[in-house]
């Protein structure tokens, strides 16, 4: 029903600071989540397929689903008002590096179209993706454990009516 993305998890790491040992067991091995555990990180490369007519059909309750299987179900923020049916939010920071294609982000007021080379550095941001290319778009993502400050996460639950 939604758009398939080929994930690579290169790396996850899930302390700080990373413990460094001569030998340690495949770290990506474990569940695929969208975040980081605990001090992690993650340091994966995807490719996002084009959108198809049927993301417009997507519910609440079926965008959480697709959150739910990617362990992260709190995450999804669709149906408070959200522009896109895929878009969540994490605590996390998020460096994000368009490697190959065109993809739009899709934040609360806005839309910023991203091609080859463009870096974005989100802090918690609520936001999706939408690849409106009618090709595959290749991401790479660094994603760091946060924490909201209270302020901002009193803010955040206030304008999402939680």
């Amino acid at each position: 029903m939604h758009r398939a993305s080929r994930i690579s998890e290169i790396r996850r790491t899930g302390a700080a600071p990373v413990p460094i040992a001569a030998e340690e067991p495949d770290p990506t091995l474990g569940p695929r989540e969208i975040r980081p555990g605990p001090q992690g990180t993650v340091f994966r490369i995807s490719e996002v397929a084009p959108e198809s007519g049927a993301i417009g059909n997507l519910t609440p309750e079926k965008a959480r689903e697709i959150f739910r299987a990617a362990g992260a179900e709190a995450a999804s923020t669709y149906g408070r008002g959200g522009r896109h049916p895929l878009r969540h939010r994490t605590e996390t920071v998020d460096y994000a590096v368009v490697l190959d294609g065109e993809i739009y982000l899709v934040l609360d007021d806005t839309e910023v179209k991203l091609a080859s080379g463009d870096v974005v550095i989100q802090r918690g941001t609520n936001h999706a993706w939408s690849n409106r290319s009618g090709k595959p778009v290749r991401m790479l993502y660094v994603l760091i454990d946060g924490s909201f400050d209270p302020g901002l996460a009193a803010q955040s639950k206030k304008a999402s009516g939680r």
